[in-house]
């Protein structure tokens, strides 16, 4: 019997095999039998595991198999944990992860974590410091002001010339219908149907513009994550297997 369960295990394909094949789920499934055997090292085995969830984007689990490792700090395994929690939008738990940090990785997702949760300053701050390009910072409050005075005009500062005219066009348009509405006397239809339709499109102008923001800084803070995920990933695999 012992010579036959030998067989087996030597015959049947590990977990490091499937992983090399890229069946994560079988790599995964594995690697936890081992752990529950006890005949590996659990730290490594814990490390694939949490490897295998990234590479699924499985965050979540990812996360929960690096914060079983670290009890024993390494700093690689530290940014890829980082890496899960800014991708679960755990952005102040990375950055606390990640506090002290120097070097470069560090430093980068620190900038994007900041980034993500709003705090543009701080992130383009960091980036600027690495001398890392990303797009003019520019005070979305005073955008917000200039497109409550002009509908869309904060659309000018991040070069969406076009949707400003829309925006502009639009709720122009809706605010010339309730103008004429009181100009022939139509006040009934000028609050009922023309001012709303205004106040719909000025105030969805105003969200519009909030949104393009948001998504002008963030593409930028999202090609950097990938870039630098990537990266962790392609070391840590060259860490724990021979490729």
């Amino acid at each position: 019997m012992e010579i036959l369960a030998l067989i087996l295990v030597v015959l049947l394909p590990t977990g490091d095999h499937f992983f090399m094949e890229r069946d994560y789920f079988n790599a995964i499934t594995e690697y936890k039998r081992a752990l529950f055997r006890g005949d590996a090292d659990s730290s490594i085995i814990l490390r694939k595991i949490a490897l295998s969830y990234l590479e699924q984007q499985k965050y979540d689990y990812s996360m929960k198999y690096y914060s079983e490792y670290l009890y024993n700090y390494d700093a690689e395994v530290s940014r890829l944990y980082a890496v899960a929690l800014i991708r679960s939008g755990l952005y102040d738990d990375a950055i606390y992860l990640l506090s002290g940090a120097e070097d470069l990785c560090g430093l980068e997702l620190i900038a994007i974590a900041h980034g993500f949760a709003g705090r543009y300053d701080s992130s383009f701050a960091i980036l600027d410091s690495l001398n890392i390009a990303h797009p003019d910072y520019v005070d979305d409050e005073k955008a917000l002001l200039f497109s409550r005075i002009l509908p869309g005009f904060g659309l000018v500062f991040i070069g969406e010339v076009p949707l400003f005219l829309g925006t502009l066009a639009i709720t122009g348009a809706c605010g010339y219908l309730t103008y004429r509405y009181v100009r022939r006397g139509l006040y009934f239809e000028a609050l009922t149907t023309g001012f709303p339709l205004f106040q719909r499109f000025y105030r969805g102008g105003l969200s519009n513009m909030k949104l393009k923001y948001r998504i002008y800084y963030e593409n930028t803070l999202k090609r950097i994550l990938s870039e630098l995920e990537s990266s962790l990933i392609e070391r840590e695999e060259a860490r724990l297997f021979d490729f």
